[in-house]
């Protein structure tokens, strides 16, 4: 939301789904269970440690605690070492994240240009087509897989199903708009979303088969 300040903003970015988003799609019951820590708040309180530090600063090191332990280390990183690849790690050297952590955010951020110091230092050994090329990441092609690989008709057919609908989670009519969008972007975040319910709902009912004696 524009109207946020840097933090909310930010905390918007990173989520599945907005704190306006979640009551028109969890059941009233499920939202009367929900009483515990509000995840902004607790993610909130990595911004509060650094509030001294200018913003970009403060993006970087909440990225450190949370985003890079919790996600790119046990995905990105797991399976590029298992394939011979060192992508990240040789970079998280102790004496470099501590030189890295008290240089001024103008040297990593300059003119828009992100990684600025270590691109300089790069640029010693590589050439500028390598230096300056557009970043390519090792995401997972969710939306193609969503959009031409047939994840939207498992999506629609296993949340939408009668077996996920009477388990109370979920508004039925929420996840029927959810459904018919699917094959429009509004950003990995919510095609990453579906597939991690829809992972979930198959869990369930093959949790439920497996119960009842069914052949899986």
């Amino acid at each position: 939301h524009v109207s946020r300040d840097e933090q909310g903003r930010y905390l918007d970015a990173i989520r599945f789904f907005g704190s306006d988003e979640k009551p028109a799609l969890l059941s009233a019951d499920v939202r009367r269970e929900l009483t515990g820590a509000d995840p902004e708040q607790q993610l909130a309180r990595h911004f509060d440690r650094f509030h001294e530090l200018p913003w970009p600063s403060r993006m970087m090191r909440f990225d450190a605690e949370t985003y890079l332990p919790e996600d790119v280390l046990t995905k990105v990183d797991r399976m590029s070492m298992a394939h011979s690849i060192e992508s990240r790690v040789p970079l998280l050297d102790n004496d470099v994240i501590r030189f890295a952590s008290a240089l001024p955010a103008s040297l990593k951020i300059k003119n828009g240009r992100r990684k600025h110091i270590l691109k300089e230092v790069a640029a010693t050994l590589l050439p500028a087509e390598i230096i300056d090329r557009r970043k390519q990441g090792f995401g997972v092609p969710i939306g193609v897989w969503f959009r031409k690989g047939g994840l939207r008709e498992l999506f629609a057919d296993t949340l939408l199903s009668p077996h996920a609908i009477q388990r109370g989670y979920f508004q039925g009519p929420r996840l029927q708009l959810a459904g018919r969008a699917i094959t429009h972007s509004r950003g990995h975040i919510h095609w990453a979303g579906g597939v991690a319910d829809t992972a979930d709902e198959i869990r369930r009912q093959v949790r439920v088969l497996v119960a009842e004696g069914a052949d899986c």
